[in-house]
């Protein structure tokens, strides 16, 4: 059985190395509670952990809930680390506004349908100077132009793989609309427009034009994200939003797609790639929100 969660792809850790380590040597993380939305199998919280205070609360929320039972499991020895089964917004609701130091969310407002009203209330849950920190790697300009000839070779190489393979589920491939991405700049004017300050990350070589901001990706890495639906969806879809079809239907169009894009990996890689890795645009937002003149500044970033 595939598993076409998030989960597989995550143990690389591909998606947090080395850019999530080099934010953390330069953020400050303050005391008092601190939120991980979407924390998925607890990958990331197990580098922010350490930066975060003994005194404070750090609490992670996912809407799946075996990520939340494996965050359990891999925290059950942190007093400080709680873990609630929830989406992004549903989490945000369960504190008072300004009550939040620091909100994460990472690898995931792209696939959040209510992106816009997760940053609106993450605004208003944030204390002042508060920030919320976001990425994601499938913008617009995620390729860089040097890997765009790889990425259209390997999906051309597995449709032809799968019209051989299920000629009814190619032509249904072929009439869906891929997972529609936005831009860094959308995504820019979404934190702007409720209110936030981003700050600048070009001084710490962590901007979108930086290569430190990059995700470096393996071919193995490639190979576990294949499976996951999220990418799937966003490269060959095996389903329209507004079709309603069978889990058992919907697992084998999965299945099959995982496969021929699996296949068409391997062979195309090592004669594109070949030894070295293929690089992916990472955008990286650092989300302020304004300070009132009464209330203590704390620094974001250390000096």
């Amino acid at each position: 059985m595939i598993d076409h969660s998030f989960g597989p792809y995550s143990e690389t850790r591909e998606h947090l190395d080395p850019w999530l380590p080099k934010l953390l040597g330069v953020l400050n993380i303050p005391s008092g509670r601190i939120l991980e939305l979407g924390c998925g199998r607890g990958q990331s919280a197990e580098t922010i952990l350490p930066f975060v205070g003994s005194d404070s609360e750090f609490i992670l929320s996912d809407s799946d809930l075996e990520s939340c039972i494996d965050c359990g499991w891999k925290f059950r020895d942190q007093d400080n680390v709680y873990v609630d089964h929830a989406d992004a917004l549903s989490e945000l609701a369960c504190h008072k506004d300004d009550s939040v130091s620091q909100v994460w969310y990472l690898n995931g407002i792209h696939l959040d349908e209510q992106r816009a009203q997760v940053i609106n209330t993450s605004y208003k849950k944030l204390k002042p100077g508060g920030l919320l920190i976001a990425n994601s790697s499938f913008t617009t300009e995620s390729e860089p132009a040097s890997e765009i000839r790889f990425y259209r070779r390997w999906i051309g190489h597995a449709m032809r793989k799968l019209k051989a393979r299920d000629l009814h589920l190619h032509d249904l491939v072929k009439q869906h609309n891929t997972m529609q991405r936005l831009s860094k700049r959308d995504y820019d004017e979404l934190f702007k427009e409720v209110g936030f300050n981003l700050l600048d990350l070009e001084p710490f070589s962590l901007s979108m034009e930086d290569e430190g901001s990059q995700l470096k990706t393996t071919i193995n890495g490639l190979f576990r994200i294949a499976q996951y639906t999220a990418w799937i969806q966003g490269s060959m879809p095996v389903y329209d939003e507004v079709e309603p079809i069978p889990p058992e239907i919907l697992i084998g169009r999965l299945d099959t797609v995982t496969l021929v894009q699996q296949e068409a990996l391997l062979e195309v890689y090592p004669e594109l790639i070949g030894a070295r890795v293929t690089p992916r645009n990472n955008a990286i937002w650092v989300a302020r929100k304004p300070i009132r003149d009464e209330v203590i500044r704390t620094e974001p970033f250390k000096k």
